[in-house]
């Protein structure tokens, strides 16, 4: 299990981060906002998707729409978390 994992199944109660809602990674993790732009799902976005659609979608679902590896895209998330988090060089 990643980091990514173990910290959302604290929370959550669920084994995979694919296993949770757009709108909680989103909450969570904002910068993840930009990976959901440039996999194709614009459509949350907007904060009224967010809240409407968001909230029921699973992050699994919403790749396999868009046809899109879920490893990779776990992959990547992990990575932008990690550039986020990572202290600025003076």
């Amino acid at each position: 299990m990643t980091k990514i994992e173990m910290a959302i199944s604290v929370d959550c109660q669920v084994a995979s981060i694919l296993d949770v809602t757009l709108a909680d990674i989103l909450s969570r993790y904002p910068e993840a906002n930009g990976l959901l732009l440039g996999c194709g799902l614009a459509l949350f976005a907007d904060e009224q998707s967010l809240a409407t659609n968001g909230v029921l979608m699973l992050v699994r679902e919403a790749l396999e729409i868009r046809g899109i590896c879920p490893d990779l895209f776990q992959f990547l998330l992990e990575k932008v978390i990690a550039e986020r988090q990572r202290p600025l060089a003076a």
